[in-house]
């Protein structure tokens, strides 16, 4: 998920509506609220589409080329690729599996692809036998082969990934400690005890419904199998039973995803510090916790700064609450009319330079 610092709001309107830590109030509604953007809020149709048009008191507003833009909530990848077809969308947020190839092989081809600041990883129950292990942990890391689930179940739509935090921001090379590697996977499981699965108990990989995410649980069940000969099974949940199970850790594997808000390490490794609002995991330890919102604030340079994420980093990936496996690519299909709308790695839009030649 993508997790915003902030934006700016204006706060008179809010408190009209309540306080400011209220949740839902009324301030949002088309007739309340108030923007500061090139575009201003028309038309909010729940579960149909959200209109926005134009906003003339922008300070640039002369340089804003489109007149309005339209919002649909579509939930099912598939449906979306078919609105595009028939040319019912501009710009969609995701591709199927099953199209990339198709879409690469036109040319020129509307299908965007370029590296997003994103993890995609697998969360360990460390509360819970025998993922609370951390040879355990660590030997399922080493026992995925990244490379050949990317090029084959994923079709390169995914980097692999070694570090939570991915390639991309300036200045920082996150650490590798660890590869696919087999043999080295048997040796820590063996040493946890469960020498060529002996004596394993079993664990649960949960995930949430898509089909990507069932491919690579699939795949990696198997892998898991192949290379230490033990038995996963696989739970598929639907997005609210899986983030109620993930919120009373009710797991021992499951699969998780985190897209950097901004271009610094704290992003990602800011939401496992202990107790963190999204850190799933029951990891917890003073001495991570020191580095990221301690001594990392303190820094008097940004190299020192990124020294320092870069051994809590080195820490975490010892003791492996997380299991990194990619870093994300943006993976977009845009109407060749479409202008103005460039990669980057934080897979932004801005309206403000998007232009359309045509209307498709």
């Amino acid at each position: 998920m993508r997790d915003y610092a902030a934006f700016p709001v204006h706060r008179e309107t809010i408190e009209r509506f309540g306080k400011q830590s209220d949740r839902y109030t009324d301030w949002t509604r088309v007739e309340n609220i108030v923007s500061n953007g090139p575009f201003k809020l028309k038309e909010w149709k729940l579960n149909r589409r959200i209109t926005v048009e134009k906003n003339e008191a922008y300070w640039n507003a002369d340089k804003v080329s489109l007149s309005a833009v339209v919002y649909h909530p579509i939930d099912n990848i598939v449906t979306e690729e078919r609105m595009f077809r028939a040319k019912q969308l501009h710009y969609t947020e995701d591709i199927p599996l099953g199209k990339l190839d198709v879409y690469k092989a036109m040319a020129p081809s509307p299908l965007k692809q370029a590296p997003y600041l994103g993890t995609y990883y697998y969360m360990f129950n460390t509360h819970k036998p025998p993922t609370d292990d951390a040879r355990v942990r660590r030997a399922l890391a080493m026992a995925v082969d990244r490379e050949t689930l990317a090029a084959t179940v994923l079709q390169n739509i995914m980097i692999p990934s070694y570090s939570f935090t991915p390639e991309g921001i300036p200045g920082y090379q996150p650490p590798k400690l660890f590869s696919y590697d087999p043999e080295g996977a048997r040796k820590l499981m063996a040493e946890a005890g469960y020498p060529n699965g002996a004596n394993w108990p079993g664990v649960e990989i949960t995930y949430n419904t898509r089909e990507s995410h069932h491919k690579v649980a699939v795949a990696i069940q198997q892998m898991w199998k192949k290379a230490l000969n033990i038995d996963v099974t696989i739970v598929n949940m639907e997005w609210k039973v899986y983030l109620d199970t993930l919120h009373e850790m009710q797991y021992e594997v499951a699969r998780a995803a985190w897209i950097g808000g901004y271009l610094d390490p704290a992003t990602f490794l800011g939401i496992l510090i202990a107790d963190g609002g999204n850190n799933r995991t029951g990891f917890a330890n003073a001495r991570y916790d020191e580095l990221v919102f301690q001594q990392a604030p303190k820094a008097r340079s940004m190299t020192e700064r990124l020294a320092v994420f870069h051994e809590a980093e080195t820490f975490l990936l010892q003791e492996m609450p997380i299991a990194p496996l990619f870093s994300y690519t943006s993976k977009h299909l845009i109407q060749s009319s479409v202008k103005g709308l460039p990669p980057n790695v934080l897979d932004t839009i801005n309206l403000r330079y998007v232009s359309l030649e045509t209307e498709f």
